[in-house]
């Protein structure tokens, strides 16, 4: 039997997963790791890290799986965005990973949107400004900060295109992950000449970029031999990990909606051709599947854990009762000083909860996330002239609630 190992690097953990011809889950590992975290708002890691993590988390799938190397023929990997390396001549990274949670790039975003007309930023890019996590901020952090490692640099990548590089010996991206890079032009599938040239980059430094899911090459011999893999697998560039997650909860075309709780939580739904929301709520990202668009609504990761701990609805005093097991709350997160800050009143999120008959402690509580208020008030009105009738709304619910993790008797199966 053959078998396809899957991979993901997530914030603070790589997971692999190694899967049988009939898409069921054989062995499984997930490597952790911490991040370095600087009060100044900078969030890395040195990339030996992520490697080892890397090479124990296939090495530790296989064992599990009990497979022979020889019979896992190919390899694919989903990722996080927004996560830089500057590589040098000899393609070797010239300073720590800055993952997409850093934020020290607050002054170089703050430029960048003076540069550009909102209008036309939005539709080059599917986001209506730059936040201080994007590459593109990023890129212009370094020039600024340390221009020794901006002169440098010969090639400016995204940790996932880096892996594939070690794996195959090129440079390549897709563009479910270089979507939110602020360079990437969205609408013509191509990187924009106006944003390279505030950045002083060129297109050479950054990678072939192709469509995700793309099977790109054989592995080469060293890499095969490093991690441990089959001399004749084949790698599969893969995809942005929240556009990966959608093809797994089985949103795969128009209309469906499906919700991710991980660093971040994420709703998301497929639409057919590239379209913007003009208030610039709501950015626009390429799925996971060539073609099509994903609109993503984002919930930030602090905000997520509050929730679990119980902390928004004690807090949230607008908070009134759906039914007996929903409630529905204003989205809040805190802010730099710790204090909770109220966004806009009609970004509402539901949350069911329910208590775990068989939890390990007395009385605790799991979250479901029935996120659909905020997303498809803001998603619907955009592009259904300000209506949303009942049937698209139940619609959504309805297939939201197929995936919902641990408790769904098909979660964790191939779909």
């Amino acid at each position: 039997m053959n078998y396809v190992l899957g991979i993901d690097i997530g914030t603070t953990a790589i997971k692999a997963a190694l899967f049988d011809e009939n898409g069921f889950i054989q062995g499984s590992a997930t490597k952790e790791y911490e991040l370095i975290a600087l009060p100044t708002g900078e969030i890395e890691q040195n990339f030996e890290v992520y490697e080892k993590a890397f090479k124990d988390a296939i090495s530790g799938a296989i064992a599990m799986s009990g497979a022979a190397h020889e019979d896992v023929v190919c390899l694919g990997i989903s990722a996080t965005g927004e996560t830089i390396l500057f590589i040098d001549e000899e393609d070797k990274p010239l300073r720590k990973v800055i993952t997409w949670l850093d934020n020290r790039a607050v002054e170089e975003a703050a430029y960048l949107n003076s540069c550009f007309n909102r209008k036309e930023f939005l539709q080059r890019t599917g986001w209506s400004t730059v936040h201080p996590g994007t590459p593109a901020a990023k890129i212009l952090w370094v020039k600024r900060h340390e221009p020794d490692i901006f002169r440098k640099s010969q090639k400016i990548v995204l940790i996932k295109d880096y892996f594939i590089f070690r794996l195959t010996g090129k440079y390549v991206s897709e563009d479910s992950l270089m979507c939110d890079s602020m360079y990437w032009d969205m609408g013509n599938r191509q990187y924009w000449p106006e944003m390279l040239e505030k950045l002083d980059v060129i297109a050479e430094m950054l990678p072939e970029v192709c469509q995700p899911g793309m099977e790109l090459d054989t592995v080469t011999p060293e890499a095969a031999a490093e991690f441990g893999l089959n001399t004749q697998m084949r790698i599969n560039v893969g995809g942005m990990d929240q556009a990966c997650g959608a093809i797994g909860a089985g949103n795969i075309r128009s209309g469906m909606l499906s919700e991710s709780t991980g660093s971040a939580l994420v709703a998301l739904s497929i639409v057919d051709e590239f379209v913007v929301d003009q208030n610039g709520i709501v950015p626009t990202f390429a799925a996971g599947i060539p073609a099509p668009i994903y609109v993503a609504y984002f919930f930030n990761g602090r905000h997520r854990n509050e929730m679990v701990q119980g902390r928004v609805l004690p807090y949230g005093k607008e908070c009134r009762s759906v039914n007996r097991n929903k409630f529905l709350c204003p989205y809040r997160q805190r802010g730099r000083d710790g204090r909770s800050r109220q966004r806009r009143t009609d970004h509402a999120a539901i949350f069911a909860w329910q208590r775990s008959a068989g939890s390990e402690r007395k009385g605790k509580r799991r979250v479901f996330w029935h996120y659909v208020c905020a997303y498809e008030k803001a998603f619907f009105q955009s592009n259904n002239g300000g209506h949303r009738d009942d049937a698209q709304a139940n619609a959504g619910r309805d297939r939201s609630a197929r995936h919902q993790g641990p408790g769904n008797p098909v979660a964790g199966r191939w779909r």
